[in-house]
């Protein structure tokens, strides 16, 4: 086995469930009225979206995911 390949495959699978996952609460904080600015922040945490979306253990400081 080439070590090489099992990493870039991990790190793959790593990349699509953070991006599915990023995906889902982006479709929740897009409805939400604390959504501002360009780029997206939170308006009650003042976080990123973008990057927060992708951290699995991240919250919505409003319990939305």
């Amino acid at each position: 086995m080439n070590p090489k390949k099992i990493t870039k495959g991990a790190l793959n699978a790593l990349t699509g469930s953070e991006e599915e996952l990023s995906k889902q609460r982006m479709e929740i904080c897009n409805k939400c009225p604390h959504k501002v600015g360009n780029p997206a922040r939170c308006g009650v945490c003042q976080c990123f979206l973008n990057w927060k979306t992708r951290v699995p253990s991240e919250t919505c400081p409003k319990n939305k995911w």
